[in-house]
């Protein structure tokens, strides 16, 4: 996986999971279906790549207007906590330009 800028769409684990979430709204599931067919636990259980799950959840679930309370949660605490940034901290000076 890879990381090529800051921008949340600019991480290939938050766009494989929102091009999924979308692939499987355009087949007709509906939003909590698509979640359910998830299937990225390797993601989940890995301390740097899991920021990433739920970021990239979010941002499918606002691009289809409905982000569930929880899936906000763990991106505010991830973010909060910093460990949403590890994957952007390899670039150091990317890190500085958009760290608050």
């Amino acid at each position: 996986m890879g990381t090529w800028g800051a921008g949340t769409s600019q991480n290939d684990t938050v766009t494989d999971i929102v091009d999924f979430f979308s692939d499987q709204l355009k087949i007709g599931d509906s939003l909590a279906t698509a979640k359910a067919r998830l299937q990225f636990s390797e993601i989940i259980n890995d301390i740097k790549e899991c920021p990433l799950f739920w970021i990239g959840l979010a941002q499918a679930q606002w691009k289809y207007g409905e982000v569930e309370p929880e899936v906000l949660e763990k991106v505010r605490a991830d973010f909060e906590s910093k460990r949403s940034l590890s994957v952007w901290g390899e670039d150091l000076k990317l890190l500085a330009a958009y760290s608050y």
